[in-house]
C-alpha cells in the first residue's frame, strides 16, 4: 500500500541520517576507502535482502540497511572527492559526480531495473 511504502521510505531516510553525521568520526578511524568499500557491501546486501524479503515488515526492517549503504557512501565520495580535486576545481567536480550518480545512473539502473523486470 502506498503507507506501507511511505513507511519504509521514512525509514530508509532517518537511518541515513546518523550514518551521514557520524562519518567524521568514522574517517578518524578507518580509512575512506575502506568505508566506501564497507558502502558497497551494504548496498549489494540490502539489493538481497530485499529481494527475498518474506513480507512488508521485513521489506521496512531492511530500510535499515541504508545507515550503512547510502549513509556512509555519500560523505565518503564527497571526503574522497575534496581530497582529490583542487579547491578551485571541487563545485565542479561535485556537480559533475552528482549528475552522473543521480541522474545518468539512476536513469541507467532504472531503465535495466524494467527490462529485467519485462524478462522474468
Amino acid at each position: 500500500t502506498n503507507t506501507t511504502f511511505g513507511i519504509a521510505m521514512t525509514v530508509m531516510a532517518l537511518s541515513e541520517v546518523p550514518a551521514m553525521m557520524l562519518h567524521h568520526r568514522f574517517v578518524r578511524h578507518i580509512r575512506n576507502d575502506a568505508i566506501l568499500t564497507i558502502s558497497l557491501f551494504f548496498f549489494v546486501i540490502k539489493g538481497v535482502a530485499t529481494a527475498f524479503a518474506p513480507g512488508t515488515t521485513a521489506l521496512i526492517l531492511v530500510q535499515l540497511l541504508q545507515f550503512a549503504g547510502f549513509g556512509l557512501y555519500l560523505p565518503s565520495a564527497m571526503h574522497h572527492l575534496n581530497r582529490i580535486v583542487a579547491e578551485e576545481n571541487l563545485v565542479t567536480a561535485m556537480l559533475i559526480f552528482s549528475s552522473a550518480t543521480y541522474g545518468i545512473g539512476m536513469m541507467t539502473g532504472g531503465m535495466l531495473g524494467g527490462v529485467l523486470a519485462e524478462m522474468l
